[in-house]
């Protein structure tokens, strides 16, 4: 059985993109996605592209409306009804820095992680969100030491917005899936 995988990074790092990339590969990415308004167009109808079981829970639990039993107890059930349902399977989660200790502990993931340079991130937060440019320096860099921290040691594809520019993306991504 592949170990899932979970698309990790910055908000505004292309995380969509290659999470609908890992889709067209074959990895079942969730059936029902959370919407973002300005994160929709013509092609791209589902938003952020994250899965609502796993973001919904991810929310709820960061925003103290469940526990940590609770969470920790739904985390596990939909892990075990996503492994006995798909031999290939993972999501995106933008809290996931938040929760990535127990993702690990959990799920026993493999990750994709994506990476822009900080100005074009920061400058897209502002742009996209309404944020000021020192909570968008604050978010980048908190989000990045978190997902440092939590990522040291663990399997991890680094997808820079280069690689989707350069078409490299999709490739890189089929090999890490399927060797």
């Amino acid at each position: 059985m592949n170990k899932p995988i979970i698309v990790v990074g910055q908000v505004r790092t292309a995380s969509t993109s290659v999470t609908e990339m890992l889709q067209e590969l074959g990895v079942y990415v969730g059936k029902s996605f959370d919407p973002l308004e300005g994160n929709q167009n013509e092609t791209r109808k589902n938003g952020t592209f994250e899965d609502s079981e796993f973001a919904s829970l991810s929310r709820d639990y960061i925003n103290e409306k469940i526990d940590r039993e609770e969470f920790l107890h739904r985390l596990e059930y939909l892990t075990q009804q996503r492994n006995e349902r798909h031999d290939l399977w993972g999501f995106k989660d933008a809290r996931a820095y938040k929760v990535i200790e127990d993702y690990k502990k959990i799920i026993k993931p493999r990750f994709v992680r994506t990476h822009r340079p900080a100005h074009q991130c920061m400058e897209s937060m502002v742009r996209t969100f309404g944020w000021s440019k020192d909570k968008a320096y604050d978010t980048y860099n908190a989000v990045n030491y978190k997902l440092d921290e939590g990522l040291e040691g663990e399997e991890v594809l680094n997808i820079h917005i280069e690689d989707l520019i350069n078409q490299n993306a999709m490739s890189k991504l089929r090999e890490y899936i399927y060797g």
